[in-house]
């Protein structure tokens, strides 16, 4: 699968403040530990941080594996969810499966997310707090080979686009 771009949804809800989520009990239950502004997500030797300003304009820095962070609220009020291995990944599909990507990845104006080649594959789960595994036909077609008729459907897509294009319907089809 090629990973030079696909069409994503943009998932600005949830709270319009820059800040942290420790855990996901926290996010579930809106306990933000919110900060003045967003700076920058950066990494020193792969271990990834996110740095905020406060109202006093001190910087603060969270060293996202080590801190045990959950997620947090960044650039353009996005969700971003942070893996086992404290790297954060955007939250770009919201539904019964949740797809994520690289934290440096930007969308254009027709919502195409672009990806260059020293990025991160983008991740799925199921559900807000499910494992995040990487997006590859192969890991999301041996999840959904319980369920018949959607793993049916499936089988028969290529690319990141159709793959990307069958979440989105199966969240529309599982929605709550």
């Amino acid at each position: 699968m090629s990973l030079s771009s696909f069409s994503a949804a943009t998932t600005t809800e949830g709270p319009q403040e820059y800040g942290v989520y420790k855990t996901y009990g926290d996010y579930k239950n809106g306990n933000l530990k919110t900060h003045k502004s967003y700076v920058s997500t950066f990494h020193v030797l792969q271990k990834f941080r996110v740095k905020f300003s406060d109202e006093n304009g001190e910087e603060v820095i969270y060293n996202l594996k080590k801190d045990k962070i959950w997620g947090y609220v960044g650039r353009d009020y996005q969700l971003f969810r942070v893996n086992d291995y404290g790297v954060p990944y955007i939250l770009r599909e919201r539904g019964a499966i949740n797809v994520y990507t690289s934290y440096s990845s930007t969308l254009d104006e027709e919502g195409n997310i672009t990806f260059d080649q020293n990025q991160f594959i983008p991740q799925y789960s199921f559900g807000d707090n499910g494992e995040m595994t990487s997006l590859t036909k192969k890991s999301l077609k041996k999840a959904l080979k319980s369920q018949s008729r959607e793993y049916e459907k499936f089988k028969k897509l290529k690319g990141y686009q159709e793959i990307y294009d069958f979440i989105r319907g199966y969240n529309e089809r599982h929605k709550k």
